[in-house]
């Protein structure tokens, strides 16, 4: 009986989240999951526009993580480009877009009792 062979056993193990495959291990897996952070950050912006971006101080004393964070624009934001991005975020809601869901972590919208929209935040 023919072994079968790993077609993958000369890659590195990696997670497929929204299209985009992402090396298990290293900066870009931790960066892919400050990107669900950053995403719930913006929502927190709606209602408390001085809330504080914890991924600017999540890489303290970390130069690869911290210069990686700030290259895909998830720290080191001034208040108004944290505003900007929320106010584009914002506006793909209304627009009718799904919130940003990852495997990863996921969220969705729930109406509550009083008809207001909830979002309810899970991690796998």
């Amino acid at each position: 009986m023919p072994t079968s062979r790993n077609k993958f056993k000369d890659k590195p193990r990696q997670i497929k989240d929204n299209g985009v495959r992402v090396d298990l291990g290293g900066v870009d897996e931790f960066t892919w999951h400050c990107r669900w952070q950053f995403h719930r950050l913006l929502e927190q912006l709606v209602n408390d526009p001085y809330a504080p971006n914890h991924l600017d101080r999540i890489s303290d004393g970390q130069p690869e993580l911290r210069d990686a964070l700030r290259k895909r624009e998830l720290a080191g934001l001034t208040r108004d480009q944290l505003w900007a991005k929320r106010d584009e975020y914002v506006a793909l809601l209304e627009a009718g877009e799904d919130p940003y869901s990852s495997k990863v972590y996921g969220s969705y919208w729930i109406e509550s009792p009083n008809k207001e929209q909830l979002i309810v935040s899970f991690k796998n």
